[in-house]
């Protein structure tokens, strides 16, 4: 009868959840070619029109770098992933003439979606000597207010030979997710088996409305060793059969998320 008591307890304090884990945060280093994705939300192309510029089709390189990194370019942007609700995630950028001859260039345009946002003060017809860096700076901010990946792409005119049609292409790119919260297990013991219940997630880490598709139940024999895989399940709620004839006691998991 003891033994059972303690068994009891042991199993009352095994209740363990977690939710996934956090995303990483985004990195503020120079992005090389960005990563095959396939974007859940679109977003469709600004139509805003620049002065037209002469194109010489000068020998000189556009690209933006970062004030702190002068000499790394930067041809692409990734805000990388934030949680749920979405804080916003800006980088300050400048122009840099890499080439061997004078460029000139026009105002940085799009994107102009509610996702992304500039802000700029360089003007139009800025001329950039070979290896220089515009004094002028460029914001771009990343501040979703759905979950997905979102992509759209920033134009800068000029005559920079690794422009196409007349501007310079920046493609940029963010997602965001909602994490679920952890679910709150609870166990008991029924005869030889382990009845773990839990209060179904409706809200993510962050707290935005979220559903989830089941729950994946962990255990382990040590809290501190490897979990492995019990099963999926779409209820609340997962017996263990008949554990207790071969198991002292068991650390447990549960993970909302999707079916492996």
């Amino acid at each position: 009868m003891k033994l059972w008591t303690v068994l009891v307890l042991a199993m009352l304090c095994t209740a363990q959840a977690f939710s996934e884990p956090a995303p990483r945060t985004p990195d503020t280093r120079p992005q090389g070619n960005l990563p095959s994705l396939n974007a859940t939300s679109n977003i469709a192309p600004s139509h805003s029109l620049t002065p037209d510029l002469p194109i010489t089709w000068s020998q000189g390189f556009l690209a933006l770098v970062r004030s702190s990194a002068p000499n790394d370019t930067i041809l692409n942007w990734d805000a990388g992933t934030v949680e749920c609700p979405g804080v916003a995630y800006s980088v300050y950028l400048h122009p840099k003439n890499f080439g061997p001859e004078d460029i000139t260039l026009c105002a940085p345009v799009e994107p102009e979606s509610p996702v992304f946002s500039r802000l700029t003060d360089c003007e139009c017809y800025n001329s950039l000597a070979p290896y220089q860096m515009s004094p002028c700076s460029l914001r771009i901010e990343f501040h979703p207010s759905s979950d997905g990946t979102f992509r759209d792409t920033m134009r800068i005119q000029t005559d920079s030979w690794n422009s196409y049609g007349g501007f310079v292409r920046i493609p940029v790119v963010g997602r965001r997710v909602s994490t679920p919260a952890s679910p709150n297990v609870v166990i008991s013991i029924q005869g030889d088996d382990a009845r773990l219940i839990w209060n179904p997630v409706r809200l993510s880490s962050g707290g935005c409305p979220t559903s989830v598709p089941g729950y994946l139940v962990y255990y382990s024999p040590d809290n501190n060793g490897a979990y492995r895989l019990l099963s999926f399940t779409p209820d609340t709620s997962y017996v263990h059969t008949g554990v207790l004839i071969s198991e002292g006691g068991l650390f447990y998991q549960v993970v909302a998320g999707p079916q492996p």
